[in-house]
């Protein structure tokens, strides 16, 4: 095996990628939840969604 292949499963490289998926999952949930919010705003300020022109 080349370097790569075998510090890719060392410890502590395994350790970076569980934090950087639980980041990722965590930054997609906060983006959903902004997402979420923002189209709420918009809506309310708008009067609702049978009012909201797309043109």
């Amino acid at each position: 095996m080349n370097g790569i292949a075998q510090r890719q499963n060392e410890q502590q490289a395994l350790q970076y990628l569980a934090a950087m998926r639980q980041l990722y999952k965590e930054d997609k949930r906060r983006t959903t939840l902004w997402f979420a919010v923002s189209l709420i705003m918009a809506l309310a300020a708008n009067g609702g969604a049978g009012d909201l022109r797309l043109v």
